[in-house]
């Protein structure tokens, strides 16, 4: 047992884990680990092809993106699976499980503590991928945890459990996920399961956007037998006390019970290393949310489509993840981007460089922004199932918007999406200022959540936790860059902006005698001018904030 105890140290860093420890299963290291002496429990199994058409239907009603089924189980330590116990007084539990032809498999628990110092694992049979180890850091009062996805359709359930361990497992399932599209190997494939011209958020299109990409997450929602795909954002708000909010649409969730919701998966930091290619960076995962509002419209039909919640566990500080500001004020946008993991694949992100459009989706009149998606330097990004609920960014990297749907899709894609038309149809945000107290059957408003209080900001900038006191924030002077205008020269409009940190007064025309031309009173940080009546010449904008700082630009009319 001596040798063996030493073999165990020496191997145990090896690990395939999505978790952000690399602690190897345990089994992986035991002499006697033949699994063909573990007795195989067979759990339901599914016929594909009768699913994805079933799903058809489903996302063209729903818009929910459908890839697994549970396949309802009540399985403990006392009654399946062996135990072995050791000399030195530990023990381990393992159960083998099969569910028929499933590209993946994983484990839903109603019942799940683990005492401080034991380890679960499930992992998959061939030893080629293993997910954990979850231990007590994922105990919760209500019991529900659920693991990540294992390649292949049998895998083993491992818990072990050293000698010095004080308290039992308490462990049953609810369930196992029989997961039959969109499972792909993060290690090693080019891509995921979304269309050929998405955008990694690796690629040059991201940079410079860390934090908005930070603040993305992917969404496994359980409802009933259903397992299925959308985004979400986790959001600041003006507590500045980096409260665990995530934003969503309400149709991702729409009649999903209270139970279920517990049993949610957030992963964040799902991202590829490389544009394009890649191994996927450790994702990090938590099991549970908690409903604090929604907009109670049927998805959009009568109002902006929201649903907000409170991710239940602590989420580390290690995972860098970013609370994003955002600006319910309905000012619009002039360009900015989106950031989604669509079919549930690592994050993408998609552009846009015009105005965004006041719009409706369903009944409620200028309740969300229509977008067009652009090509960029590396392909042209859109949207497409499992991207509902994601953020639609401003010019300043502010939530105006979370995604209900759209028709964008890539051009020529052998599987496109329900209704998808082109790469440049629109897609359609519920807005964040119809979100905030427009809704007139919404659970909670969600003013009522991200402004507590009730001090009137509408608008409010992110931060990297745990710094959402945005204590980071400088107070800087207005400089000659922060200042933009174009096109330069122009025939008749020239858009202009500058940082939201800056509130803007006033903007003042004056011809090259230095004579005033016009003065436009504004507090938009973005917009137009008209120069359509003047001649041609050299012009000068003089910029004035409200605390009277200036900045002058040059522009010539043509």
């Amino acid at each position: 047992m001596k040798n063996f105890t030493l073999l165990v140290f020496a191997l145990i860093v090896v690990s395939l884990s999505a978790q952000e420890t690399t602690i190897a299963p345990f089994s992986w290291h035991y002499a006697d680990a033949d699994l063909n002496a573990l007795e195989v429990l067979d759990v339901e199994t599914f016929d594909h092809d009768a699913l994805l058409a079933e799903d058809v239907l489903i996302e063209r009603e729903t818009g929910r993106e459908n890839y697994g089924r549970i396949a309802f189980e009540d399985v403990s330590p006392d009654n399946s699976g062996t135990w072995t116990h050791f000399d030195d007084g530990s023990k381990m539990w393992r159960l083998k499980f099969t569910s028929s032809d499933a590209l993946a498999v994983s484990v839903f628990f109603d019942q799940y503590y683990i005492p401080e110092g034991a380890k679960l694992w499930v992992w998959s049979a061939d030893r080629s991928f293993s997910d954990g180890p979850y231990d007590h850091t994922d105990n919760n009062d209500h019991g529900y945890m659920g693991t990540s996805e294992v390649f292949g359709d049998t895998a083993v359930l491992e818990y072990y459990q050293p000698a010095d361990v004080v308290g039992e497992l308490q462990l049953s399932t609810h369930g196992f996920g029989h997961y039959y599209t969109h499972i792909f190997d993060y290690r090693d494939e080019k891509r995921g399961g979304s269309q050929p011209c998405e955008v990694d958020v690796k690629c040059p299109e991201g940079d410079g956007y860390m934090g908005q990409i930070n603040s993305t997450t992917r969404m496994r929602i359980t409802d009933g037998q259903f397992l299925f795909l959308c985004s979400g954002v986790m959001m600041n708000n003006t507590e500045l006390d980096c409260r665990q909010i995530m934003l969503t649409a309400y149709h991702c969730t729409e009649g999903v019970s209270n139970a279920d919701l517990l049993l949610m998966q957030v992963r964040f930091n799902y991202e590829r290393t490389g544009c394009g290619s890649g191994a996927s960076i450790s994702s990090h995962n938590r099991t549970g949310v908690l409903s604090l509002g929604h907009s109670n419209d049927g998805g959009g039909q009568s109002g902006s489509d929201y649903a907000v919640y409170e991710v239940e566990d602590d989420i580390l500080e290690g995972w860098e993840i970013f609370y994003a500001g955002w600006d319910a004020s309905g000012t619009g946008s002039v360009w900015g981007i989106g950031t989604h993991h669509p079919s549930g694949d690592t994050k993408k992100i998609s552009s846009y460089d015009s105005p965004i459009v006041s719009d409706s989706w369903g009944f409620a009149s200028g309740s969300h922004w229509r977008v067009s998606w652009i090509a960029t330097e590396t392909d042209h990004g859109v949207t497409e199932g499992g991207s509902s609920g994601s953020p639609l960014w401003n010019t300043w990297g502010q939530v105006v918007g979370t995604l209900t749907g759209g028709s964008s899709c890539c051009e020529g894609s052998e599987n496109p999406q329900q209704g998808c038309v082109s790469n440049t149809s629109p897609d359609w945000y519920g807005k964040m200022s119809y979100h905030w107290d427009n809704n007139n059957n919404a659970t909670t408003d969600l003013k009522e959540v991200l402004d507590p209080s009730n001090s009137g900001v509408e608008e409010l900038f992110g931060a990297f936790a745990p710094n959402c006191d945005q204590s980071w924030l400088q107070v800087v002077e207005l400089e000659f860059d922060d200042v933009t205008v174009f096109p330069n020269p122009t025939s008749d409009i020239v858009s202009f902006s500058i940082p939201k940190r800056f509130e803007l007064s006033s903007i003042k025309i004056y011809n090259a005698m230095g004579q005033l031309m016009g003065v436009e009173s504004t507090r938009f940080n973005s917009g137009e001018l008209d120069l359509r009546g003047m001649s041609d010449g050299i012009y000068y904008l003089t910029f004035t904030t409200s605390t009277g700082q200036q900045v002058t630009k040059k522009v010539t009319v043509i």
